[in-house]
C-alpha cells in the first residue's frame, strides 16, 4: 500500500513522439524508476536511441525488464553496455545472415559438403514418424552473437546480481502462461524472448516450451512493479496501431500477427499504466526492416530528445559510470559439455587440442566453436563461462539435430528435364562414429546412392566408406557438330575407400572398386554401327584422390578454393563383343586393357566488391592410353548434374564432345543486381592434350566459346538462363535451370 501512496505524489504522464501530459514535474529521487522495453521485431532498435537519451542525461533505471528484441536491447544494457556501445554493436551486424540458419560451405567439414544446403524440406524422422520443424529458424547465428557480448562481461547467473537489475519475458506453450526468467544464462533467456512462433524454434528450458513473450505480454509493466519500481517509464514500440501493409509484407510478419493477437488487446490494456508511456513514430517501418537500423534508433533517439526536459525528472538512482571493461580472454580451466554423451566430448576435446589453464581470447574461441559446428550435427551450441578464483569454466550446451533426416528437392535442367530426389541420412547415437546416407534421384533418367561410413581415431578423422552408386545416364552423339541421337550410359559401381580427413577441408581417399558400364543406342541412332546392340563392360579400379575445398558455395561461389586432384588405374576384366567393336571402331587390341587416367580441377572466385565477383577455373584430363567408349571424358553443358559424368564446359552443348584427353579454361564475372537477381558472362577455351575424339573420331580439336546468363537467388533455390555460343560449329546453345540452394 506504501508504495502506490508514494504513486500519488508522483506526475502521471503519458507522451508519444507526437504530444505528452505533465501532472506533476517534481522529482522524487527517493523513488525507484523501472524502464520497460516493450517487443517489437526491428522497430525494437528504437530502444537503443532511447537509451542513448537517458545515458546523455545521467538517467540510471533501478530495474529493467524487456520482451523480445526489448530483452535483447534491455540485457545487454544491464549487464554494462551503454546505449552508444550498442548503436555501434547494432549498426555493424550484418543482418540478412544473422536472420538465417544459412552456413557456408567452408563452415562444415568436408564430408558434410557433399549434402549441405541441398535439400529445400527437411523434416526429421522420429519413431518411424516424420516430424515437422517446429519452426523456420533455429537462430544459430543470433545465440552465437548474443553469446559472444555476454562472454566479454562478467555476467552472474542471477538477474539480480547485474548493475541494473532485469528480467526477460517469454511465453511457455506448456502452461499458456508467462515465463519470467530472473537466473541463468542471459543469452539463452534472450533467445527464448524472441522466439517469433513459427518464425523461430521455441526454446526448450527445464520442462518448458519457450517462445517470443509477445504473444502475452509484450510490455511488461506489471513485473516491473513486483522488481520494486514505483515510477514506470515504459518505451512502447510493437502495438501502436493497427498492422501496416508494411508489417504484413512478409510471411513473417503475418504469422506474427496472428500470434500476437491477444498481446496486442493486452498491451493496449496495460500501456495506461505506466507512468511515463514514449512511443516512437514507426509507422513506416516493419518488424523485418532490419536493413533501417540506423534510421530506426534514430527515430527512437529523436523521440526522447523531444522530451528531454520531461525525462529530466524522472527518479533515478545516481548516475555512475558503466562498467565498459570487456573481457578479452578467459584462462580456462576446463570444458564442461551438455547434450552430448562423454565419449563425444572426449573426441571434440581432442580435436580441440585442448590443454587445461590455456588463455582463450574470442578469436581461438570463435575457432574452437567453429570446429564443433563444423561437425553439422547440432541446430546451436550456446557457450558461458563461469567464473573461478583460478580461472573459468568453459560450459557448452548442444541443441542436437535429429540423429535420422529426410530431405526434399526438385531441380530442373532443360537436358535432364524434372527432376526430385529424397536423400535419407541416420547418424549413430554418440554423433561421431558412423553414417549412413542414402540419395534416390527421380527422373527421365534415375540415379541412386548408398553409402556407410564409420571412423575412427582420437579425433575420428579415419573413415573407411562402403559406397554403392547406380547412374543413368542420356549421352547426346554428334557428328561434324550435327546431332544424331542418344545414347543411354548406365554405370554401376561399388567402391571401398579410405578417407583420411587432413583438417576440416581436405580429405586423402584410397579407393579400390569394381564397375559394370553398360552402353546402348535409343531414339533411333540409325547410324549407330552395332544396330542398337549394347555394349558392356566390367573392370577394376583402384584411384587415390586429394581434395581441398573452402568455398563458400558449390553453385556461384564468392570466396575460397577448389583444387580436386585424382589419379585413377582401371582394368576391363569382361567387354561384351570385343572382337566386333574392335573390329567397326578400328580399335587396337590394347584399346581394352590397362589404362590409366590423371584428372585436375581448380576453382577459385575473387570478391571484387560486395557486387562484382571475378571466377578463374582449370579443368583437365589426361589419359596415359587409349580408352574405349564407355570410358572417356564427355564435355560440355552449364551445370554439373547429381552423380554426372559429364565434365561442363560453358558455351559448349551438353555432351557435346568426347575425348581421350581433355583440358578446359575459363574466366567468368558476375553481378548482382539487388539482393537477388545475378548477370554474368564467361569466356571458355575447350582444347586436346592428347589425340581426343569426337563423334567416336579421332581427331584433335580447339573449341573457344562464350556464355551469358542471368540468374535469381529465390527462397527455394537459383534459377538461371544461359545462352552460349562456341567458335569450333557456330552453334548457339540455351539452358534453363533450377536448383535447391547450394
Amino acid at each position: 500500500m506504501l508504495k502506490y501512496l508514494k504513486l500519488t505524489v508522483v506526475c502521471f504522464l503519458i507522451f508519444s513522439s507526437a504530444h505528452a501530459q505533465v501532472i506533476n514535474k517534481t522529482p522524487y529521487d527517493n523513488l525507484k524508476l523501472g524502464l520497460v522495453l516493450s517487443g517489437g521485431g526491428a522497430r525494437g532498435l528504437a530502444h537503443v536511441g532511447v537509451l542513448e537519451v537517458l545515458d546523455s542525461l545521467g538517467i540510471r533505471p533501478s530495474y529493467i525488464t524487456g520482451t523480445s528484441m526489448g530483452s535483447i536491447v534491455g540485457g545487454l544494457y544491464s549487464i554494462g553496455y551503454s546505449g552508444k556501445e550498442i548503436r555501434e554493436i547494432v549498426t555493424k551486424l550484418d543482418w540478412e545472415p544473422l536472420l538465417s540458419d544459412h552456413r557456408p560451405l567452408s563452415g562444415v567439414d568436408l564430408k558434410e559438403k557433399e549434402i549441405l544446403g541441398r535439400s529445400m524440406f527437411s523434416f526429421s524422422l522420429k519413431k518411424k514418424r516424420f516430424q515437422l520443424p517446429s519452426g523456420i529458424l533455429q537462430g544459430h547465428h543470433i545465440i552465437r552473437m548474443l553469446d559472444s557480448l555476454v562472454s566479454m562481461k562478467s555476467v552472474p547467473k542471477d538477474f539480480d546480481q547485474f548493475p541494473i537489475p532485469f528480467r526477460a519475458i517469454t511465453t511457455d506453450l506448456m502452461s499458456g502462461s508467462t515465463y519470467v526468467f530472473d537466473h541463468g544464462e542471459l543469452s539463452i533467456a534472450m533467445r527464448a524472448s524472441m522466439a517469433i512462433p513459427t518464425a523461430f524454434t521455441p526454446v526448450r528450458y527445464q520442462g518448458k516450451v519457450l517462445v517470443d513473450g509477445g504473444v502475452i505480454d509484450n510490455l511488461p509493466i506489471e513485473e516491473i512493479r513486483n522488481m520494486g519500481a514505483d515510477v514506470v517509464l515504459a518505451v512502447n514500440v510493437g502495438y501502436i496501431e493497427q498492422p501496416t501493409e508494411g508489417d504484413l509484407s512478409s510471411l513473417v510478419g503475418v504469422l506474427n500477427k496472428v500470434s500476437t493477437l491477444y498481446g496486442r488487446n493486452e498491451t493496449f490494456r496495460t500501456k495506461k499504466d505506466a507512468d511515463y508511456l514514449l512511443q516512437p513514430n514507426l509507422k513506416d517501418y516493419s518488424i523485418t526492416a532490419f536493413g533501417k537500423s540506423s534510421e530506426i534508433i534514430q527515430l527512437g533517439y529523436l523521440a526522447a530528445q523531444q522530451k528531454a526536459d520531461i525525462l529530466e525528472q524522472l527518479p533515478h538512482k545516481r548516475f555512475t559510470k558503466y562498467n565498459d571493461s570487456l573481457i578479452r580472454a578467459h584462462k580456462v580451466l576446463d570444458i564442461e559439455y551438455y547434450g552430448i554423451p562423454e565419449e563425444t566430448a572426449e573426441v571434440f576435446n581432442h580435436r580441440l587440442n585442448f590443454k587445461k589453464g590455456v588463455e582463450v581470447d574470442q578469436k581461438e574461441l570463435s575457432r574452437w566453436l567453429s570446429i564443433l559446428d563444423a561437425t553439422d550435427r547440432f541446430h546451436w551450441i550456446q557457450y558461458s563461462f563461469e567464473e573461478k578464483a583460478e580461472g573459468s569454466i568453459l560450459k557448452l550446451h548442444f541443441n542436437k539435430k535429429e540423429r535420422r533426416q529426410v530431405d526434399f528437392r526438385l531441380a530442373y535442367h532443360n537436358s535432364s528435364k524434372l527432376e526430385m530426389a529424397i536423400q535419407y541420412q541416420a547418424i549413430d547415437s554418440t554423433l561421431i562414429n558412423r553414417r549412413f546416407l542414402s540419395v534416390l534421384n527421380l527422373s527421365s533418367t534415375p540415379d541412386f546412392l548408398l553409402s556407410y561410413e564409420f571412423y575412427f581415431g582420437d579425433k575420428r578423422h579415419v573413415g573407411i566408406e562402403n559406397r554403392i552408386l547406380f547412374e543413368n545416364q542420356y549421352i547426346p552423339i554428334y557428328q561434324e557438330n550435327d546431332r544424331l541421337g542418344t545414347l543411354s550410359l548406365v554405370d554401376l559401381r561399388q567402391e571401398v575407400n579410405v578417407n583420411y580427413y587432413l583438417s576440416q577441408n581436405g580429405r586423402l581417399q584410397f579407393s579400390i572398386k569394381g564397375e559394370f558400364d553398360r552402353m546402348k543406342p535409343k531414339d533411333g541412332l540409325s547410324l549407330w554401327v552395332f544396330e542398337n546392340q549394347s555394349i558392356g563392360q566390367i573392370s577394376l579400379a583402384s584411384h587415390i584422390r586429394y581434395t581441398y575445398n573452402t568455398l563458400n558455395r558449390s553453385f556461384l561461389p564468392k570466396s575460397g578454393w577448389l583444387l580436386d586432384m585424382d589419379y585413377n588405374v582401371k582394368i576391363p576384366v569382361e567387354v561384351s563383343d570385343e572382337e566386333e567393336i574392335e573390329n567397326e571402331l578400328n580399335f587396337d587390341g590394347d584399346d581394352f586393357g590397362f589404362f590409366s587416367q590423371l584428372n585436375f580441377t581448380l576453382l577459385k572466385p575473387f570478391a571484387l566488391n560486395n557486387r562484382w565477383t571475378f571466377t578463374v577455373d582449370m579443368k583437365a584430363g589426361l589419359s596415359f592410353s587409349s580408352m574405349n567408349s564407355l570410358d572417356r571424358y564427355i564435355l560440355g553443358g552449364i551445370h554439373s548434374e547429381e552423380f554426372s559424368r559429364i565434365i561442363p564446359v560453358a558455351g559448349v552443348g551438353y555432351g557435346q564432345y568426347v575425348a581421350n584427353s581433355y583440358y578446359a579454361l575459363g574466366a567468368s564475372l558476375r553481378y548482382r543486381i539487388g539482393s537477388d537477381f545475378f548477370v554474368r558472362g564467361k569466356c571458355s577455351v575447350l582444347g586436346a592434350a592428347d589425340e581426343p575424339v569426337q563423334s567416336f573420331e579421332s581427331e584433335a580439336f580447339y573449341v573457344p566459346a562464350i556464355d551469358v546468363g542471368v540468374g535469381y537467388r529465390s527462397i527455394l533455390g537459383d534459377m538461371s538462363f544461359n545462352f552460349g555460343y562456341n567458335f569450333d560449329d557456330h552453334h548457339s546453345y540455351w539452358n534453363i535451370s533450377f536448383y535447391p540452394f547450394r
